[in-house]
């Protein structure tokens, strides 16, 4: 109402400089409070929407034929259009994983050609401006302002149900892109071939592809393994009920200064997986702003300053040769926190397959996560030691954490940290979060007493963390040839029964015969007994201690428990429907949040 008085006013006036002049000044207030909701947003989608209404307003046409059409289409449809888009689009898009890059890309191509007409058709730039456009300008205004508080302002804490929808999408959305950038890119397409090439040669040579094929692949093609998987999940929810009280080497109460320092770092791992999966984990309301530049939603979950976020190193689509990461100050631990990211594209996929293990220190380790922390360090070591070098920072300790395929390459450069003293005499800390089995000493005559006792010292600095019925912790060599016995066990008796039967079983109308479990069981500790095949070491996770968050269904509360990571080599992969969702990022921190208060 101001602004259209201010303008109204004006008319009254008998001097028409006067009227000019105070239009022209009514109306450069108006257009600088117009482009703030764009100027305030990072986000691609709104510089090129920006970039679209610069381009539309600074264009006149000489043709009086072409201006008597097109200055009304402008001033009634395209402008008043623009401006809605610009309030809307950015704030929308941020609810779509990736769709901010989707929606940028398709505005750029929409706005190609009109600006390649713009240079065909004979016009003026920066004409004069008209009563008719400073109206327009005062009018859009005005509607950016009653729209910026609708549409611009805070992003709710999501629900469970959302957190879940979300980082299901961003992984999908994610894949999509790496599916898109090997396709275009042939030395990505030719690393991705060669891994898969490796993977299929591994399961022949040592075997497993034959004990897959049994326990995994015939029954699928058969109809037969959703039947065995749930057949299995029921046997086990009765026969390893206490698979917690056979692991547990300590209660909650000793494990809670790990409680603590790990619900802090496990926003370091989150973040560390960007925008998207930030949003979905979210505790508190966010500023729209906050969460459309990296650095600022990473120091928005992290707790740290803006200015602290000193690295972020992102590999567009996904990448074979170095994971996402940053590293950043953390001044109340007084530590440079180097955070890497988990499997979100299926060159991280690729990684994970290579499970046959190799020499690392001196041990052996997982393969494709060994030559992972080989790469990150030679990629980031320069800018880490660079922040050493710094007055302020020569008291400050070395942090490595992340979450699932990143807590596994995390793991593996605390090692390579203690072993090569990479960062000197300064003490180095690791927080792990999902890690799969990556590491293991082995009979070395090589080994010195030293390169022994740095590589315990590197076990003592590490916590690993589990949630509930994460299957990721538990997924090795040794843990997939067991998993495909067992379902063999159980297809070998599915197989003679009639589908009917199965049915039954399936849907709990009937119960499990007695053959079929005790064939499970026997199968198990044969399991125990088997010899290892080529490529096949019984790593675990290289840490001091695991903090295992048990959840209770019955009120939705957890219990922690502390055990040791050797322990763990006698379980199995638990089938269960949670086994997936359980590994979620978020998961992670709701259990930890839950525990620490």
């Amino acid at each position: 109402n101001k602004m259209e008085t201010s303008y109204d006013n004006t008319l009254e006036s008998p001097t028409t400089n006067n009227i000019n002049d105070s239009i022209l000044s009514t109306d450069s207030q108006l257009s600088a409070y117009s482009e703030v909701v764009l100027e305030n947003s990072h986000s691609k989608s709104a510089s090129a929407l920006k970039g679209a209404r610069r381009s539309l307003w600074s264009v006149h046409f000489s043709h009086p034929l072409i201006s008597f059409f097109f200055e009304p289409l402008r001033e009634y449809v395209l402008g008043p259009s623009l401006v809605l888009s610009s309030l809307i689009i950015p704030s929308t898009v941020t609810y779509i994983p990736f769709g901010d890059d989707i929606v940028s890309f398709l505005l750029e191509a929409l706005l190609m050609p009109v600006r390649l007409l713009y240079g065909v058709i004979p016009s003026r730039r920066n004409a004069s401006s008209t009563s008719t456009h400073l109206r327009c300008a005062s009018r859009m205004s005005i509607l950016n302002q009653s729209l910026t508080e609708r549409y611009i302002g805070y992003i709710k804490k999501p629900t469970d149900m959302q957190s879940a929808a979300r980082s299901s999408i961003a992984f999908m959305f994610s894949v999509a892109f790496d599916i898109i950038s090997a396709v275009t890119n042939p030395s990505k397409m030719k690393r991705w071939i060669e891994a898969l090439s490796q993977f299929r040669a591994y399961l022949k040579i040592s075997g497993i592809d034959a004990e897959l094929g049994e326990g995994v692949t015939k029954p699928l093609m058969r109809g037969r393994l959703f039947c065995n998987l749930k057949i299995l999940n029921d046997i086990q929810e009765v026969d390893i009920a206490d698979r917690y009280d056979r692991v547990k080497e300590c209660g909650q109460e000793d494990i809670e200064q790990e409680i603590t320092d790990g619900t802090r770092i496990m926003r370091f791992a989150t973040a560390a997986y960007g925008i998207d999966m930030i949003r979905s984990a979210l505790d508190r309301s966010a500023a729209y702003e906050v969460l459309q530049c990296e650095k600022k939603a990473i120091a928005f979950h992290t707790g740290i300053a803006e200015e602290d976020v000193k690295l972020i190193h992102v590999g567009e689509g996904g990448s074979m040769k170095v994971l996402r990461h940053f590293v950043a100050i953390d001044r109340e631990s007084k530590s440079i926190i180097i955070a890497l990211r988990g499997t979100l594209s299926i060159s991280g996929a690729l990684i994970d397959m290579q499970g046959m293990n190799c020499d690392f220190c001196h041990g052996k380790a997982h393969k494709g996560m060994a030559e992972m922390a080989d790469n990150l360090w030679n990629v980031s070591s320069e800018k880490i030691l660079k922040l050493f070098e710094r007055e302020e920072f020569k008291d400050y300790g070395f942090t490595i954490t992340g979450h699932s395929l990143g807590a596994g390459v995390a793991s593996l450069l605390n090692i390579k940290c203690h072993v090569e003293e990479l960062v000197g005499t300064r003490s180095v800390k690791c927080f792990v979060f999902a890690p799969p089995p990556v590491f293991c000493l082995h009979e070395d005559e090589e080994r010195s007493q030293n390169i022994t006792s740095s590589i315990q010292k590197a076990i003592a600095d590490c916590v690993c963390y589990i949630h509930d019925n994460d299957c990721i912790p538990f997924l090795s060599v040794t843990f997939i040839r067991r998993l495909a016995y067992v379902l063999d066990a159980v297809d070998n008796k599915t197989q003679l029964m009639w589908p009917l039967q199965r049915f039954k079983i399936f849907w709990e109308l009937q119960d499990i015969p007695q053959d079929i479990i005790e064939s499970v069981k026997k199968t198990r500790k044969e399991n125990l007994q088997r010899s290892l095949v080529e490529g096949e070491s019984p790593l675990v996770a290289p840490a001091r201690i695991v903090v295992w968050m048990i959840k209770n269904a019955d009120d939705n509360t957890f219990t922690g428990i502390g055990c040791k990571p050797e322990t763990l080599r006698d379980l199995n992969i638990f089938v269960n429907q949670d086994m997936v969702t359980d590994h979620l990022p978020e998961q992670y921190e709701n259990a930890l949040d839950f525990l620490c208060n």
